[in-house]
């Protein structure tokens, strides 16, 4: 979801039959809004660790149009919540941009090639996103979001998104991010010798 710079709060989770869970969706409403391939490359800072500072920066690419993100720490809780700022960027200067980067020393860690089918559904005042993502090698995940202003919205959107995941009947919650998940694809644990 596109924003300037707010508080992204969502839910992820595994989801075994999409067909089933599409059905519930049209059951409660929902609208469809979009399909599209995603491209996400994420980097890597040359000097401080986002593995450990748990933050993220992203650059998405869907066709001709990219955006640069950055995702703050996650805060304690059942969901995530965390601080979120997305900047769209021209497509023809995204290689410069990554030349900028590469320049100051960021790294490209990995990609995530995913199809997102987004909707949206009103439901208790509020309009959520609702994401079908078949992400390559890992599967298929739906994800439930709210992106609102300050941290007393931030506590209110978190318990009306569990709201919604159980009318939807999700419970599978997968609480890694796409990055983490491909990165145990790409690069497996090392098994401790002893």
């Amino acid at each position: 979801m596109s924003n300037s710079g707010g508080i992204e709060v969502e839910q992820k989770f595994r989801l075994n039959d999409v067909a089933a869970l599409e059905k519930r969706l049209m059951e409660s409403g929902a609208s469809f809004v979009s399909n599209q391939e995603e491209v996400d490359t994420y980097l890597r800072h040359p000097c401080r660790d986002f593995s450990q500072t748990d933050e993220a920066l992203r650059i998405r690419q869907i066709g001709d149009w990219s955006v640069i993100t950055y995702k703050g720490p996650r805060k304690k809780g059942p969901v995530k919540v965390r601080k979120e700022i997305e900047i769209p960027i021209g497509q023809k200067t995204l290689p410069m941009w990554l030349d900028v980067w590469k320049s100051l020393g960021f790294e490209e860690v990995a990609q995530v090639r995913k199809n997102r089918r987004a909707f949206k559904l009103e439901y208790k005042q509020r309009r959520f996103t609702i994401t079908l993502d078949h992400v390559k090698d890992i599967g298929d995940f739906a994800e439930v979001e709210l992106v609102v202003f300050d941290q007393a919205q931030a506590d209110l959107a978190a318990e009306a998104i569990q709201d919604v995941a159980a009318l939807l009947e999700l419970h599978d919650l997968e609480r890694r991010s796409y990055l983490s998940l491909v990165r145990g694809i790409i690069e497996p644990p090392v098994a401790e010798v002893h």
